[in-house]
């Protein structure tokens, strides 16, 4: 008799899927059917697929018997996904049709760019390609696709991010020929100040400014404040610049990396000065599955290289120690879908997820957020629609956290 069932599945493609019937009745035999059809080998009260694909989606029930008979458990349906990635080359946006960041196999999703001011739309790029700012792409394979938006004149571009030899921290000004740029900076994120301006009469040239080791991190942008011809307007730079002060305690820490980094971005080079025996592991956001490791007289992925958006956890067998971290992110803002998983903010922010990183206030009644601590144990705080318990968590400037949310994985 079959007490429990197997029940619906969910996943990406290329995830792991796996189903479990209850039964009593010793001594018991089981035979799991696809689509009504046996799977050879799958006489477990389990069953598991270790990477699950389109050509797995289908019903799967299991035949469960003994001495004195047999009986089929109610199927239970297996559903793969497709993860759409959607990148903004120039500035624009992008809208989606239905709003989604992964969609069942076979699904159409209709995409729709719209240029910002100063800006003409070109084409999408990538997975799939087409000339109209509209289109409908059938979701039959993870995809990556580009909206391609060219700039009407020149807004400032930060970039080259760097130490120069006295210090200072540097980087390279594009604008237009004979710009007024005002530089701001900020140290949270929110507050900017103004730290001094610059006619940019080449239209090219490296900003030094002073480097601050007593701030979590520096951030910068430009403001060119006024017109310098019709259709030439004011405006930010359409990326920021800057640096973070990240200093890793002793025990256990998961991160994110929310620049695009510059310089040499090597476990070897950033992380020179751990502690002996600490240990780094990468997160591998297609597969699940985290690549370690180990600083002995040297680290043992030194020549592996973090970049924009990888996710780590760092063991600190010592005391603490500051990795410095240079580079750009886009000004602009970005949203961001949340599923199961871990998951790091696009940006340098830090302070209370609801006011300061715009958790929305809409999120399903159940989603939980969980910091990991220093004794390797995950701090859980529940959402129930309204409040978080047992209270809001805030976090650091590049403290990933991982994620729970209570539907379906979209």
């Amino acid at each position: 008799m079959v007490t429990s069932p197997p029940t619906d599945v969910a996943i990406l493609s290329g995830g792991k899927a796996g189903f479990i019937v209850k039964a009593v009745g010793e001594p018991l035999a089981y035979q799991w059917l696809f689509d009504g059809k046996p799977i050879a080998g799958a006489t477990a009260s389990g069953f598991q697929l270790p990477t699950a694909t389109v050509a797995n989606s289908g019903r799967y029930s299991v035949v469960v018997s003994n001495g004195f008979g047999k009986t089929v458990s109610p199927a239970a349906q297996l559903d793969i996904y497709y993860k759409l990635k959607l990148a903004i080359e120039g500035r624009g946006r992008i809208e989606l049709d239905p709003k989604k960041s992964a969609f069942l196999a076979g699904s159409k999703v209709t995409l729709n760019a719209t240029p910002a001011t100063g800006y003409s739309w070109m084409h999408w790029s990538g997975d799939e390609a087409s000339g109209d700012s509209t289109f409908t792409v059938t979701m039959d394979a993870h995809k990556t696709i580009t909206a391609n938006f060219s700039r009407d004149y020149i807004m400032p571009d930060l970039s080259e991010a760097a130490f120069d030899d006295k210090g200072r921290f540097t980087f390279i000004l594009t604008s237009e020929p004979d710009a007024n740029c005002n530089i701001h900076a900020t140290i949270d994120g929110v507050r900017w100040q103004k730290l001094g301006s610059y006619q940019n009469k080449n239209g090219i040239v490296r900003i030094p400014l002073a480097y601050s080791s007593e701030v979590a991190k520096q951030m910068v942008r430009i403001l060119v404040p006024d017109e310098l011809a019709p259709g030439r307007i004011a405006g930010h730079s359409q990326n920021y610049v800057g640096y973070i002060n990240l200093d890793i305690s002793a025990g256990q820490s998961l991160y994110h990396v929310p620049l695009a980094l510059s310089g040499n971005t090597t476990i070897a080079t950033l992380f020179q000065n751990a502690p002996k025996d600490s240990t780094i592991s990468i997160l591998n956001t297609e597969t699940g599955e985290w690549a370690e490791g180990t600083l002995a007289e040297t680290w043992s992925n030194g020549a592996t290289e973090l970049t924009q958006g990888d996710i780590f956890k760092f063991t600190n067998a010592g005391g603490p120690f500051r990795v410095i971290l240079t580079g750009t992110y886009a000004g602009q803002g970005a949203e961001m879908s949340l599923t199961d998983g871990y998951f790091g903010y696009p940006a340098p922010l830090s302070g209370v997820i609801g006011r300061d990183l715009q958790f929305p206030a809409s999120a399903p009644a159940g989603t939980k957020l969980g910091l990991l601590q220093a004794n390797g144990e995950t701090a859980w705080h529940t959402y129930d629609g309204i409040s978080w318990s047992p209270g809001e968590p805030s976090l650091g400037t590049m403290q990933a956290v991982q994620v729970d949310v209570p539907d379906e994985p979209v």
